[in-house]
């Protein structure tokens, strides 16, 4: 498994949630949170977040 840190925006059009972005790459909300070392789990339109993107075919 190889695991490579990657940045997504915030999009206000997709209604962008921490618990929507976690589903898109296989994470949780927590994990979002302790990466990008989050005050809250609220987001905004613009904001820019780390996330892991794993590749499984190995």
């Amino acid at each position: 498994v190889y695991e490579a840190l990657c940045h997504y925006t915030i999009n206000y059009f997709w209604l962008d949630t921490l618990n929507s972005i976690a589903l898109k790459f296989d994470t949780t909300p927590n994990e979002l949170v302790q990466l990008n070392k989050l005050f809250s789990r609220a987001v905004v339109p613009g904001q820019v977040l780390l996330h892991y993107l794993l590749n499984n075919f190995s």
